[in-house]
C-alpha cells in the first residue's frame, strides 16, 4: 500500500512538473510585451510591442548582429506614449534590429533628455539604439555597437 501512494505522489510529482515546463516554453514563445513606469524625472510612460520570429526582411545593415545568418527575431511593432501623448515610433528606427531583447524597449532619461532604449544582440555582437525624444517625438537614433573584442563604436 505504501509503495502505491508513493508511486501516485511521483507520478503527480512529474505531472506537475511536465505542465509547469509546458507553461514555460509558452511564455518563452510570447514575444509581445507592454511596460509602463516613470522615468527619473517622473514622466509617465507607457511602450507596447511586437517581436516576432524573422520574416525575411532585407537589411543591409543589422544593428547588434555579427552573424552572418538571419536574426531569429525582429520586431513587427513598437508603440509609445508619453504623459498621455502618442509618440510615433517610426519602422524604421526598430526594423533593423537584430534579435532585439525579449524583455522589450524601455524608457530612460538623464535628468532631462527622455530616451526610448532598445538593446539587441546575437551572443558575439550587441548593440543599443538610443532614441531621443523631444516635443513628443523621436529627433535623433543613435546606436552603440559593441564587438566581440568588448569595444563599441557609435553610428547614426
Amino acid at each position: 500500500m505504501k509503495s502505491y501512494r508513493i508511486s501516485l505522489l511521483l507520478l503527480a510529482l512529474w505531472a506537475t512538473s511536465a505542465i509547469s515546463d509546458e507553461e514555460s516554453a509558452k511564455v518563452s514563445t510570447d514575444f509581445s510585451g507592454t511596460r509602463a513606469g516613470k522615468s527619473y524625472t517622473g514622466r509617465q510612460y507607457d511602450i507596447t510591442w511586437s517581436r516576432i520570429e524573422y520574416d525575411g526582411r532585407k537589411v543591409q545593415n543589422w544593428i547588434g548582429g555579427d552573424s552572418l545568418d538571419p536574426p531569429r527575431y525582429v520586431f513587427k511593432s513598437v508603440a509609445l506614449v508619453v504623459d498621455g501623448a502618442e509618440v510615433p515610433v517610426p519602422a524604421n528606427l526598430y526594423s533593423d534590429i537584430y534579435d532585439p531583447a525579449s524583455y522589450g524597449p524601455f524608457v530612460t532619461d538623464d535628468g532631462e533628455i527622455l530616451f526610448l532604449v532598445i538593446k539587441a544582440g546575437d551572443g558575439a555582437g550587441s548593440a543599443e539604439a538610443w532614441m531621443r525624444i523631444e516635443e513628443n517625438r523621436i529627433v535623433q537614433r543613435r546606436v552603440k555597437q559593441f564587438g566581440p573584442d568588448g569595444e563599441y563604436k557609435f553610428r547614426n
